[in-house]
């Protein structure tokens, strides 16, 4: 099989986490306040296990060449991608408000002490840093533990 091939394969196993990663962050958004960012943690916790399942789902069905971990990195990064591309459209159909220099002052007085609200990209930024940097934590660590779990038994 070769890698564009897997590729292919890859982006199908990547896209359902990043669906799911987006269904509490999509509650976080339609939120005005935005105070519940443990949403976004959840979110990186379903991105986990979906991921984590997938891999196990992937690694048992295809008998390649391939090893487990560079899989796992791939689909890692493609699922970071597409979250932040599904976070894009969300923001842009949910927060119009988002777009405009002006207005995305009033649009996040009530938020926590976390999210900053003096510059209009504390919202885009606290949804990218938790789809990059958590998505890809929750990724590595499914990514290590699907490689433990798929080890042959030595003995």
């Amino acid at each position: 099989m070769t890698i564009k091939e897997n590729f292919s394969h890859f982006y199908k196993y990547a896209f359902v986490p990043a669906i799911l990663y987006c269904i509490p962050v999509l509650f976080f958004i339609k939120e005005d306040t935005y105070r519940d960012t443990w949403l976004l943690y959840l979110g990186n916790g379903i991105f986990l296990a979906c991921l984590f399942i997938l891999k196990v789902i992937y690694n048992s069905k295809r008998n390649t060449n391939v090893s487990i971990a560079y899989n796992g990195w791939v689909v890692t990064f493609i699922g970071i991608i597409f979250s932040c591309m599904l976070i894009v459209g969300l923001l842009i159909l949910f927060v119009p408000r988002a777009n405009h220099i002006n207005s995305m002052r009033e649009a996040l007085q009530q938020t926590p002490a976390a999210i900053s609200n003096r510059n209009m990209y504390g919202l885009w930024f606290i949804l990218f840093a938790s789809a990059i940097i958590g998505n890809f934590c929750a990724g590595a660590f499914a990514t290590l533990i699907a490689k433990g779990a798929l080890a042959k038994d030595p003995a």
